[in-house]
């Protein structure tokens, strides 16, 4: 159906900030699967290197953030090509698949390379929500809008704290004996990407 400017402006909102807040959820939940796993590859390798995860951790992270602003620029190059709501559902697309091909991760740099290529599609949804805001709001509620936007990934990064109830009853497996339990609170951080279909459905609305 045909959607008017208003009600369009309004759905691109929801889905800027929908794609924000699930982008800090997924911020949030990280460092609660990272270090575990990190923790299981350095025992299964029988590596004695005691500030291996430290070290490990620091380059995962600086390489989320190279891939964030990285994913600003190649999304938002893509959206001036082929439109701001198919280069946005593909940033979507890239961080909710790669977030959980994490899951089949066995060695450090899987996960730093798989956690790159899905913040390209997190820095890409940040980038082209906010524009994509900005060209269909009027221009006197533009920094009112953007300054919104931000928290909705703040919302979420005390959501980490849903993270930490998975992580507690994950954690019953790891007394069961059971292996790679952080893989299932990697996949478990996948639910969000069911909500972000939510998103995608609402930014294509547009």
């Amino acid at each position: 159906p045909i959607v008017s400017s208003n009600q369009g402006a309004r759905l691109a909102l929801l889905a800027a900030f929908l794609g924000w807040m699930f982008d800090g959820m997924e911020m949030g939940i990280f460092p609660l699967v990272a270090r575990p796993a990190l923790q299981q590859m350095q025992a299964t390798a029988v590596i004695l290197d005691e500030s291996f995860v430290q070290r490990w951790m620091g380059i995962v992270t600086a390489l989320f953030l190279v891939g964030a602003a990285a994913g600003g620029l190649i999304f938002g190059w893509l959206g001036d090509r082929v439109g701001r709501v198919r280069a946005m559902t593909l940033s979507i697309l890239c961080y909710s698949l790669f977030s959980g091909l994490c899951y089949f991760a066995t060695a450090p740099w899987h996960l730093g390379a798989l956690r790159f290529v899905a913040a390209l599609g997190m820095g890409g949804e940040w980038a082209l929500g906010v524009a994509l805001v900005m060209e269909l709001w009027p221009e006197n509620k533009r920094p009112l809008l953007a300054a919104w936007l931000g928290p909705g990934a703040g919302q979420w990064r005390p959501g980490g704290c849903w993270g930490r109830q998975v992580r507690k009853r994950r954690s019953r497996g790891d007394r069961d004996g059971r292996e790679h339990v952080w893989c299932w609170r990697g996949v478990q951080n996948q639910d969000y990407p069911d909500f972000s279909k939510c998103d995608r459905f609402v930014t294509l609305t547009c």
